[in-house]
């Protein structure tokens, strides 16, 4: 089940974000999203468990993806597309026309993902990520008129 998230959740969302990314948000950055209007914050919850979540900004008329990650365990189940579809939804409401995001070019099952989900390759930012230092693919997905 997609739900907003709260402070409760945040130890998970932690444990999840330390385990999937080598430099990981901080505690704060965390908290901080709860409480910023322009964010979609939504979690996967499974028998009161998170096992994923994503973090959408909007801006003006567009969107960017900041995060999303799924538990290592519950991987390879559909959660990461859900959280997609969530987000997206979360865009159209807004009314927005794209949504953007980066990810490690080399980060193969991320990059399907968002190719099944309808993004697009639009550029590279060389040198974006460190531990170990590796390019962004940008990427983008134009919705649809008649969803907003």
């Amino acid at each position: 089940m997609i739900v907003s998230v709260t402070e409760e959740m945040l130890p998970e969302i932690l444990a999840i974000e330390r385990d999937a990314f080598p430099v990981p948000w901080s505690e704060g950055s965390f908290h901080s999203e709860t409480e910023v209007p322009d964010a979609c914050f939504e979690a996967y919850t499974e028998a009161g468990r998170v096992l994923g979540y994503c973090v959408l900004h909007r801006a003006g008329d567009e969107g960017e993806l900041y995060k999303i990650a799924v538990r290592k365990d519950a991987r390879r189940r559909g959660i990461g597309e859900t959280l997609m579809a969530s987000a997206e939804e979360c865009a159209r409401r807004w009314r927005l026309t794209r949504i953007f995001l980066e990810v490690r070019a080399g980060n193969a099952p991320a990059i399907r993902l968002y190719e099944k989900r309808g993004f697009t390759r639009v550029g590279i930012r060389k040198h974006y990520y460190t531990d170990p230092t590796e390019d962004a693919a940008v990427m983008v997905k134009e919705l649809e008129e008649s969803g907003c």
